[in-house]
Parts: C-alpha cells; structure tokens; sequence
C-alpha cells in the first residue's frame, strides 16, 4: 500500500506557520493525505521539540498522521536540510555547521534518520560548491517555489545530474506550506507500507514512514497521481544485484491517475531521456476508473544501470530510480 504525504510544512506551535497543528490535520485529512511531517526551523522550535512530539501523537487517529521533522539552515545559511527520524534534536540546533557535517549528524541519530535538501532553488538556494553531498540522500525535485516540473526543470536537471554523477538521490516533494493565505499545496511524496498501516499506533505508523524515506522508497507528483514502478518485485528505491547476462528484467509499472487529461509515461534507463526503453499514453476521462497496470521486460546489462519512471501531462510524475548494480 503506498501513502500520500507532504514532507514539509510549518506550522503555529513555535514555528513561523499560520495555522495550528489542529488545523492542519483538518486541511491534510479532508484533502485525502495520510501522513504530514511538521517541520519547524530548528532556531524556533528549540526546547520545545519534545512538546511538538507529543502534540502530534495526541491528534485524533482518523485522517492524516502528522510527525515530527525539523528544518536546518547551513552555515552562512546558504540552504536548508529537513531531517525525519529524529529521536531528538540535541546537536541539531546550532546553525553555525557546514552541510556534510549537518548531513553526517542527522543521520548518525538513528537507525530510520535520513535528510533531503530543501528547495535546492528557493530563496536560501543549497550551494553545492560549500555544501557538497554524497552517498544517499534525497532531494525536493518539487517545492512550493517551483515553477517548471518538466525534465529540463532546474531541480529535477540537478537530481538528474547527481544521479549520472553516481549518487543515489531519492526524489521529494515538499510543499513547504506556511498556511492560508497560501493556496492548499497539491504536491505528493509517495511512501510504500503495510496494509495494515491505518491501524497501528502512531509510533509504529512513524517508524514505517521513516524506515521508507530512510530507503528511498518515493514516488513523487505535482497534483495527486500514482505511478509505481517495480523491477522483479522490487520498489523504486532498491538496489538489486545485476541478473545473469541474458536474463529478462521484469518491471511493473502500475499508474493511478489524480487530475483527468491525456498523461505521458515513460520507462527511462540511466539519464536517456530521449530514447525511452517503453512509452504510454493514456487518456483519462473519468480518474474513478483504474488503476492501469502494465507489464515490459527487457534484457539485463552487464554494467551497471539505473531504471525509473515519468510522467507528463496533467500532472508530473517522478520515481526513484532502482539500481541495478
């Protein structure tokens, strides 16, 4: 089963949101979302972490499940990293730490924490050339200040680039909503979890939603829609070992529309974006009506790959590549 949250949002309680934790659970819940990551600046939240932790355990259990995050500014404050997974926020507070060494610190917390650069092109754009990162980590392809979601767009041009650089970036999305008057945000970070998942507590729920952002396991869209692509089984996000030369690479690509218009899917290997391994189109009038699945192999490649899925159209639609190494 996957789940729809926004990874990224600010709130009243000793942040710089105009709504309150109570009505954003409200919003989040009547617009169908199922999990949302409050956010706080690390500055304003400070020691009250433990206060924001239980307010977000103590809300009604229908509807969205709101878990605590944190936002953190760079040194020089030439961008932000959001941490998830945090048992705490010792070490955290302080915003004089280049962004390895933030990075490093996020991740060394727990077992499920994990980091993603904020708006890597909002008004505190991330500065690669200060802040290099490496290894795994991911990356708001979409944020609430973006304008151009196709493939040339300036952030999904650079989670591109990282990836044909040898990093394994999982996509985001984060709205990064401070309340009305800002319009209701329609961007979707994709999480897959048990069927049983509604049905945990709060703590089992946050664990399974950290452990999938800690593994990369993310689909991404700008207006609601599902696409999921599988690769023998495996989730966007895996790393597989490479088959036998000469052996089918079975994928699954399984899409759910949001918005009713034509959409354009494409299988794409590594960064050919111009020579896609398999094309859909589909016209969707009634978005009730689904979802679509189809099934496409491939031979296996000796070298190294890494395999995902687009879409375009009535909405756009991002997979974190699986790798087959």
């Amino acid at each position: 089963m996957w789940i729809r949250a926004d990874l990224q949002v600010h709130c009243s309680f000793h942040d710089d949101g105009r709504s309150t934790p109570e009505q954003l659970w409200r919003h989040y819940s009547e617009a169908g979302y199922d999990a949302v990551y409050l956010t706080p600046h690390a500055d304003l939240v400070g020691g009250h972490w433990a206060e924001l932790v239980r307010l977000c355990r103590n809300l009604p259990r229908r509807g969205a499940r709101l878990f605590p995050g944190l936002e953190v500014a760079v040194k020089h404050d030439r961008g932000h990293l959001l941490a998830y997974g945090l048992p705490d926020i010792r070490s955290l507070e302080n915003q004089a730490l280049v962004g390895p060494v933030l990075a490093q610190r996020i991740v060394d917390k727990a077992r499920t924490a994990s980091f993603s650069v904020a708006h890597p092109y909002g008004p505190r754009s991330w500065n690669w050339v200060e802040n290099p990162l490496t290894g795994s980590f991911g990356l708001e392809i979409m944020s609430g200040f973006q304008r151009d979601f196709s493939l040339e767009g300036a952030s999904i041009h650079l989670w591109r680039r990282l990836w044909q650089d040898g990093a394994t970036v999982s996509v985001r999305t984060g709205s990064d909503w401070h309340g009305n008057p800002l319009p209701f945000p329609t961007y979707a970070t994709f999480l897959p979890v048990p069927v049983r998942w509604r049905e945990m507590d709060w703590r089992e729920q946050k664990h399974l939603v950290d452990l999938a952002l800690a593994r990369g396991w993310t689909a991404v869209s700008k207006n609601g829609s599902l696409a999921v692509l599988r690769l023998n089984r495996h989730p966007p996000g895996a790393i597989i070992p490479r088959p036998r030369w000469g052996t089918n690479l079975a994928f699954d690509i399984w899409f759910r529309p949001g918005p009713r218009g034509s959409y354009r899917l494409a299988l794409i290997r590594d960064d050919a974006i111009e020579t896609p391994l398999w094309e859909k189109e589909v016209r969707v009038d009634d978005p009730s009506f689904g979802p679509y699945l189809w099934v496409t192999a491939i031979y296996s490649s000796p070298s190294r790959h890494y395999y995902w899925l687009y879409g375009e159209g009535s909405d756009y639609l991002y997979t974190t590549p699986i790798l087959v190494t």
